[in-house]
């Protein structure tokens, strides 16, 4: 027979699942997913406006946000997919 024991770190760095630390990687991650994803949405708003002005159908998929660092200054990357925000014709 074992014994399970679960820990939950309660300190400055607080936590967020039992027995396990919420490190700064871990929030830099967290808020990563959280700018992609109010970044997909705005895009998404911008879109849908967009296609209700010209007719065309359009779409954001993808969204990232990739936070770096480079000697005291930060660095945001956003890229996404933007479906149909050129205008086309038959042979272009």
């Amino acid at each position: 027979m074992g014994v399970r024991v679960d820990r939950i770190d309660v300190g400055t760095q607080g936590t967020h699942r039992a027995g396990t630390r919420d490190t700064p990687l871990d929030r830099e991650r967290r808020a990563g997913r959280r700018l992609a994803q109010r970044f997909q949405d705005r895009l998404a708003n911008v879109a849908a406006t967009t296609e209700n002005r010209t007719g065309r159908e359009m779409s954001v998929q993808s969204a990232s946000a990739e936070l770096t660092s480079e000697a005291s200054t930060g660095i945001v990357e956003l890229s996404a997919q933007w479906h149909g925000l050129g205008a086309t014709t038959d042979d272009r």
